[in-house]
């Protein structure tokens, strides 16, 4: 039922990038979810930090709680069910190696509102992302934008979008991840 919570970190050239706000954001989602990992922050840090110092190539590290499957097998039992969780590496992949890429708006797809499902937080819901990737590469674009439904620009699958226009950095301020890399590009415009 896609009731779970994720983030990923992405570590390139031994250097994971900002695993304390990605971790803190998870647990946060997590809460938010009424899905209780007992672990800390600290804790998973360090899981983090150990599977990096098992490898040398570039990859993202995954870190997934599912609300778990419960004991009776009834759908609608999900408050005694025990959590799981999981912390997967994989290669690291870009949206586009390259720097340029090949944008469209999504047509026949809307972002899902945050009234229905809070996007602030990584989660398993991303059919919207799916359907649009489809359309996108079907359409011959790299990747799909999606847009609200107030026809307002939210965010691409696995990516932030932003457009700079008369020297401000515009971004959207609802319906999409609370972006890490987003909250950094804040920071340096403010500085």
């Amino acid at each position: 039922r896609s009731y779970g919570v994720y983030d990923v970190i992405s570590i390139k050239n031994n250097r994971a990038l900002a695993t304390d706000q990605h971790i803190n954001r998870f647990l946060q989602g997590c809460k938010y979810y009424y899905i209780n990992v007992e672990r800390t922050v600290d804790e998973l840090v360090e899981i983090v930090k150990e599977i990096n110092a098992q490898v040398t190539e570039d990859i993202h590290v995954w870190v997934v709680a599912t609300r778990g499957e419960p004991s009776s097998y009834d759908i609608r039992d999900i408050i005694k069910t025990p959590p799981q969780l999981m912390i997967v590496s994989g290669p690291y992949t870009s949206v586009k190696p390259e720097k340029n890429m090949k944008l469209c708006i999504a047509r026949k797809v809307r972002r899902i509102p945050d009234t229905s499902i809070n996007q602030v937080f990584k989660n398993f819901a991303r059919q919207d992302f799916t359907m649009a990737q489809l359309e996108s590469t079907m359409r011959g674009f790299d990747n799909p934008i999606l847009l609200d439904h107030n026809d307002l620009l939210t965010e691409g699958p696995q990516f932030s979008v932003a457009i700079i226009k008369d020297g401000c950095v515009l971004s959207p301020a609802s319906n999409r991840l609370s972006g890490i890399t987003m909250k950094l590009v804040h920071t340096l415009c403010q500085e």
